[in-house]
């Protein structure tokens, strides 16, 4: 949305005539760095000197975007890779997407594919929050709820004539769309059957 927004202001401006239905990478590309990062940076970092990013020897790039300065700063690979755009842990969108993206990834894998490009602040325990919120991840990692079954009372299981004795059992509780609890009473009889032989 950033970037066909980006599209009709320089098309106003009349600095760009592209006209496609679709938006080519380096559209896509500028408005997430050169709009947005900036953006997020700005409105959660005083400057080079703020407390929360000095430990990780922040550097400045061309687009203006901060980054760290990482063990790999002199490796041949890209500049995200050697010096990945510092970001604040409200990023929780960011780190939802590219956890659907990868397929549900654990934390481990997806703080090591966003590390390739990002270094979140407190990124473990954000990951984690976002994983856990997750309604899929949650289905197939959630433990089920096993009962085991109680001793059957003396009444209940003694040869008896039809209603001589009768039960209450509830089940529940169940909570209704309204947010109210409701319990299942089921009505229960012994009933004896005479062997036919």
């Amino acid at each position: 949305m950033l970037a066909w927004i980006v599209r009709f202001y320089l098309k106003i401006r009349k600095t760009t005539f592209d006209c496609s239905e679709n938006l080519s990478v380096a559209e896509l590309e500028r408005a997430e760095i050169e709009h947005l990062m900036l953006l997020i940076q700005k409105e959660s970092f005083k400057g080079m000197n703020d407390d929360k990013i000095i430990k990780l020897s922040p550097i400045v790039d061309s687009n203006g975007l901060v980054g760290a300065k990482t063990n790999v700063a002199y490796r041949d690979d890209t500049n995200d890779f050697r010096f990945p755009i510092i970001l604040p842990s409200v990023v929780k969108l960011l780190i939802m997407n590219e956890h659907i993206d990868l397929l549900h990834a654990g934390t481990s894998k997806l703080m090591s594919h966003l590390r390739e490009k990002y270094w979140i602040i407190k990124d473990r325990k954000t990951i984690r929050n976002c994983i856990r919120k997750c309604v899929k991840c949650q289905r197939f990692t959630s433990k089920r709820c096993d009962a085991n079954p109680g001793i059957l009372l003396n009444n209940r299981v003694r040869e008896a004539a039809i209603f001589e004795i009768v039960g209450v059992d509830l089940a529940g509780p169940l909570y209704l769309k309204s947010g109210k609890k409701a319990y299942i009473v089921l009505c229960t009889c012994a009933v004896y059957i005479e062997p036919s032989f």
